[in-house]
């Protein structure tokens, strides 16, 4: 078992990533599939989901389904308790194109309002993270976020990405214009030293 500061992560004979914080049930993360989409609904109309992302309100079950759909350059991750999907994460890759086939976007970042500051962000971000550097030879992981959020910023430091820079009146929500910084994180600069 491999220990964190915050949590316990286990890798699981199936390769999934399985997360127990002192006290609280295990999480898992794995694919998305159609039958999530209602769960994935109820997130992404959670307050602190319309204030954090582009996302407008009054998803559609129907969009939400469609987005689940097979795009080749698009993974969507669920974080479950149990049979609860409690989060979501989306990763946007370019593997076919072969002067940016190195970096993935995330574009989404989702946690049920019940189960936020459990552990669902961080257990989701870095799942894909090693997803996207062992497996996909993703080298520059990027995302982009609300200036205001605060809690975010802090959690996407402590896993590696640094701000970039700062995209003036960004986003329009609520009646106002927010800015937004782009950070990202470099596979060359986050892998452990290998010196003996």
């Amino acid at each position: 078992m491999t220990t964190t500061t915050e949590y316990d992560t286990l890798v699981e004979q199936t390769g999934t990533i399985v997360e127990r914080s002192p006290g609280s049930s295990r999480l898992r993360v794995r694919a998305a599939t159609p039958e999530d989409a209602p769960a994935m609904c109820t997130i992404l109309e959670g307050d602190q989901v319309l204030d954090g992302t582009l996302r407008i309100p009054h998803t559609t079950e129907a969009s939400t389904t469609e987005s689940l759909r097979q795009h080749a350059n698009q993974q969507v991750l669920v974080a479950v308790d149990g049979d609860e999907v409690v989060g979501m994460l989306v990763l946007v890759t370019h593997l076919e194109a072969p002067r940016f086939h190195h970096v993935a976007h995330i574009d989404l970042v989702a946690t049920h309002e019940d189960h936020r500051h459990r552990g669902v962000a961080s257990l989701l971000i870095r799942s894909v993270i090693d997803m996207a550097e062992q497996w996909m030879a993703i080298e520059r992981l990027e995302l982009i976020v609300f200036a205001g959020n605060e809690g975010a910023i802090r959690l996407y430091r402590r896993l590696g990405f640094e701000h970039e820079g700062t995209m003036r009146s960004y986003a329009f929500a609520r009646g106002r214009y927010t800015d937004a910084h782009i950070m990202a994180r470099l596979t060359s600069t986050n892998r452990p030293s290998t010196t003996s």
